[in-house]
């Protein structure tokens, strides 16, 4: 009987070849598995038809997606920290988004570029400051306007470093309140990625944003970080351009071909 119902949970699913497909890791692709044993019905054998397993497969997906919390006051802007490794684009994306907060959305805005135990040498951050007439600060002062959005870069932290991520640790004690966003290069590979999240993990990271999305075709094989982190994915970034590709991340642009018509 146990036999029985494990091969209901597991090897009569169709799915599994989609989601080896999709690049999922057999440990992420047995969960899926199981959230759509539980939407179909536990004591039920999978449908007939491979098109009704993929429309399981979607709502299962969808509910182990997890939204980014919105702000809860409107009356606060959000201080946005960005932490990852070296080349993960974290100032580029602070580039991308201030941007957008200036040009788009029409809300001013503060930058601060900060030094932590090693010495932040990224000039991409003042230059745009520059472009878009935003002063960038070299020391942390505090917010005395809490209505302005403020953006942090700090320096790439070596995640195989202990000491590095202390200090890390300690940079970010010092912003209360901020939103901190772990940035990870979309075009490294799973076991890399994982292994970074994990480093990352005693910090208080609130969501993930994904970059060099221009460089990467499996896309599906970052719902490895969705299903084996507690964050969720709050945005995707693509290419160099500021303010270029910059967008809102959602289920369905991890596994286009999956949620497609």
């Amino acid at each position: 009987m146990e036999e029985e119902e494990a091969g209901v949970r597991g090897s009569l699913w169709r799915c599994s070849a989609v989601f080896d497909r999709l690049g999922l890791l057999p440990l992420h692709a047995e969960r899926v598995l199981a959230r759509m044993q539980e939407i179909h019905g536990e004591d039920r054998r999978p449908p007939e038809t491979l098109a009704q397993e993929v429309a399981i497969a979607k709502s299962a997906l969808l509910q182990l997606w997890r939204p980014t919390p919105r702000p809860g006051s409107k009356e606060s802007a959000p201080l946005h920290v960005f932490i990852g490794v070296p080349g993960s684009g974290k100032s580029t994306v602070l580039c991308k988004w201030l941007a957008q907060t200036l040009l788009i959305d029409n809300q001013p805005a503060r930058v601060w570029r900060l030094d932590g135990r090693t010495t932040n040498a990224s000039e991409l951050v003042s230059l745009y400051g520059e472009i878009l007439r935003v002063r960038v600060e070299r020391t942390w002062n505090g917010r005395d306007d809490g209505a302005v959005a403020g953006f942090v870069d700090l320096a790439g932290v070596d995640f195989h470093d202990r000491e590095s991520v202390d200090g890390l640790a300690e940079t970010l004690a010092r912003l209360p309140g901020a939103t901190v966003h772990l940035v990870l290069n979309a075009a490294y590979t799973v076991p890399l990625l994982m292994a970074q999240a994990r480093a990352f993990s005693g910090l208080p990271v609130d969501d993930m944003i994904l970059t060099h999305l221009d460089e990467e075709t499996s896309w599906g094989k970052l719902w490895n970080l969705v299903l084996g982190t507690t964050y969720p994915v709050s945005r995707l970034s693509a290419g160099q351009n500021i303010p270029g590709r910059f967008w809102e991340a959602q289920a369905e642009h991890l596994s286009g071909s999956l949620f497609g018509p």
